[in-house]
């Protein structure tokens, strides 16, 4: 029972973990690059994660990795930046291999050997990865050697976790979404409408990773503070998925992994709950953000899967 359910649980909560970096889409009116060809913009990038399974202790993990940006193009129509993300390194001393899962780190060493052409509009909005297609043998050749490796550690689910990876990258907007979910995060604030007296809320549509109907994330935005000496602006975000957008993730990712019958149904079924809190200083001139905190919270049955990320701009 453990070996069927517990990759399944883990798959839903990676697909989960990747949903709400999408940028918000809005008209431009706050926040507008500026930038000029050569600049280049370093940040430092913290994430923890941590997940607490019923009956069992915490299971933590952490990484501190240094994250750059380098203005390719800059024109009237929009702005072409080159992103790089450096090696992860751990920030227990005592963390091993095993505290890391594997369904993660195949993404952090990946990474590190590529680097990531964003096409921005003039506004800033993000509008595709120019780089999309070279990408692609990479990331496929990724995914057959974390199935190998999973065959080797005897992991009777090793085909399906390739299958459903491959599904959740298969088209160009999920590809974006997951790759990307990080960098994105950075580049949030761009081209959206704020007003600095009213929470904005809204609703924003998510690509399902496994494909099927959008879903759907109720959002609230606020200004916190505006420090003018600095030119910088505290915003504040709270985003949490629709329980109904949970139930067609599920049920997709059991279509998409074969699954049928009893067992299917009841795992489509399952109440889940994902909500996103955030702290950004957001520099108004760029748009850029200084330094930022998220966390994510993901609530599974038996499980629940806590990420505090955060960045800090180096000068």
């Amino acid at each position: 029972m453990n070996t069927t359910r517990c990759p399944a649980k883990t798959i839903a909560a990676l697909a989960l973990a990747t949903l709400m970096s999408a940028p918000l889409r809005a008209e431009p009116i706050d926040f507008r690059p500026g930038f000029k060809v050569g600049e280049t913009f370093r940040w430092s990038y913290r994430e923890e994660s941590t997940r607490q399974r019923r009956g069992k202790p915490p299971d933590a993990s952490g990484t501190v990795t240094p994250l750059t940006a380098r203005v390719l193009e800059a024109s009237s129509s929009g702005y072409v930046l080159d992103w790089h993300i450096g090696e992860a390194q751990q920030i227990y001393p005592d963390q091993t291999e095993s505290s890391g899962r594997s369904e993660d780190r195949w993404l952090q060493e990946v990474a590190t050997t590529l680097n990531f052409e964003l096409q921005l509009s003039r506004e800033g909005r993000f509008l595709a990865l120019r780089n999309h297609d070279p990408l692609r043998s990479k990331i496929d050749a990724v995914i057959e050697r974390l199935v190998v490796e999973r065959r080797a550690r005897g992991a009777n689910v090793a085909e399906e976790a390739g299958r459903v990876l491959r599904e959740m990258l298969a088209d160009r907007e999920r590809f974006e979404a997951f790759l990307l979910q990080d960098i994105l995060l950075l580049l949030f604030p761009m081209g959206i409408s704020l007003d600095t007296d009213a929470a904005t809320t809204t609703q924003a549509e998510l690509p399902n990773p496994f494909g099927g109907d959008a879903l759907l994330s109720d959002v609230a935005i606020r200004v916190a503070a505006i420090d003018l000496s600095k030119d910088r602006a505290i915003v504040e975000v709270a985003r949490r998925l629709e329980p109904g957008s949970v139930t067609k993730l599920l049920q997709a990712m059991m279509a998409r992994a074969g699954k049928r019958g009893a067992r299917a149904a009841e795992f489509a079924h399952m109440t889940a709950d994902i909500t996103d809190t955030g702290k950004i200083e957001v520099e108004r001139s760029t748009g850029l953000v200084w330094r930022a905190s998220h966390t994510r919270q993901i609530t599974l049955p038996g499980m629940v899967r806590t990420i505090r990320r955060e960045f800090e701009r180096i000068e």
